[in-house]
């Protein structure tokens, strides 16, 4: 369904680079005239600009750094400017909306104050690997570590698990917890909202038939103590799920962050399990995803499923 954006105004936030390229180009192609809002890229934003008018729309680009009032308010009115006293869109975009750090300073004041840019982050659907590992297992008792806004958690609790949801922000497990009550009272009473950091603070007490870490992404020695953790967390006869993006993944347009350290195969945490434990997956599974540019790609994701005797 195409959407007719004809006569609407819309202002994109660090509209000249990745998604937001991708969202200023998209809304254009609509029919909405774009300002395209930038704090650096002033090349690039000139470019989205000249691809825009190129192709019959109307945009124009207005430096601005949207952490600042000032320029928040100067932002709004060269909008009024080029397009008239009205706004129709407004697309958040911009990572000056919370504070630009490094993968090692993500703290709970980092993360919450992600969470707090958007109403949901991610898709609030459950992650694929989860779903292709563990639909076939009886249910149990699980730990979910980094669950976030709560989507894995929820899957595993439809399906008749008791869940431990552990997420460094309060604001992610907000919603999570909202959500689980939306879907009945019966999913909301078999999952416990848990606000920890995984690497300062203890997991809670094990044994589980079902630990599952999605993505977690620190420096070698934090990923092998909290790998350590959760192997140690395992019930007799239950699974552990690692899913990471794996390394390969760094030399493709897909938005990752530049910091190899950060990036692991399955193999790395095979090599921690004991004669314990069945390797059922390592691997680097294919995927389909979408680059900021809007372009398919192809993409891998890490997986390690093992189960213990």
């Amino acid at each position: 369904m195409k959407i007719d954006l004809s006569n609407k105004v819309a202002l994109v936030t660090g509209g000249a680079r990745d998604i937001g390229r991708a969202i200023s180009l998209g809304l254009a192609d609509a029919g909405a005239s774009v300002v395209v809002n930038y704090q650096a890229s002033a090349d690039k934003a000139r470019d989205v600009v000249k691809e825009i008018t190129a192709r019959g729309g109307k945009a124009v680009a207005v430096q601005a750094d949207v952490s600042k009032r000032s320029d928040v308010l100067r932002l709004m009115e060269e909008t009024r400017s080029a397009f008239g006293d009205r706004l129709d869109i407004l697309v958040n975009n911009a990572g000056g909306l919370i504070a630009r750090k490094s993968i090692t300073e993500m703290d709970e004041a980092f993360w919450d104050a992600r969470y707090g840019t958007a109403d949901r982050i991610w898709s609030g659907k459950p992650n694929p690997q989860l779903v292709a590992d563990t639909a076939e297992l009886a249910p149990g008792r699980a730990l979910d570590v980094g669950a976030g806004e709560g989507a894995d958690a929820i899957w595993l609790a439809e399906r008749g698990w008791t869940v431990d949801a552990l997420d460094i922000s309060g604001v992610a497990l907000q919603r999570g917890r909202a959500e689980a009550t939306a879907r009945g009272a019966d999913i909301a009473a078999r999952i416990d909202w848990l606000h920890a950091d995984v690497l300062s603070d203890e997991l809670p007490a094990g044994p589980y038939d079902l630990v599952s870490l999605q993505f977690m992404h620190f420096s070698k020695a934090d990923r092998t103590s909290l790998f350590q953790r959760c192997i140690a967390a395992v019930a007799p006869g239950g699974t552990l799920q690692v899913v990471a993006h794996h390394p390969p993944d760094l030399h493709t347009t897909a938005h990752r962050p530049k910091m190899p350290d950060f990036f692991y195969a399955a193999d790395e945490v095979a090599e921690l399990l004991d004669e314990d434990w069945t390797v059922v997956a390592c691997d680097a599974r294919p995927r389909s995803a979408t680059d900021p540019h809007g372009d398919p790609i192809s993409i891998h994701d890490a997986v390690l499923v093992a189960r213990r005797s």
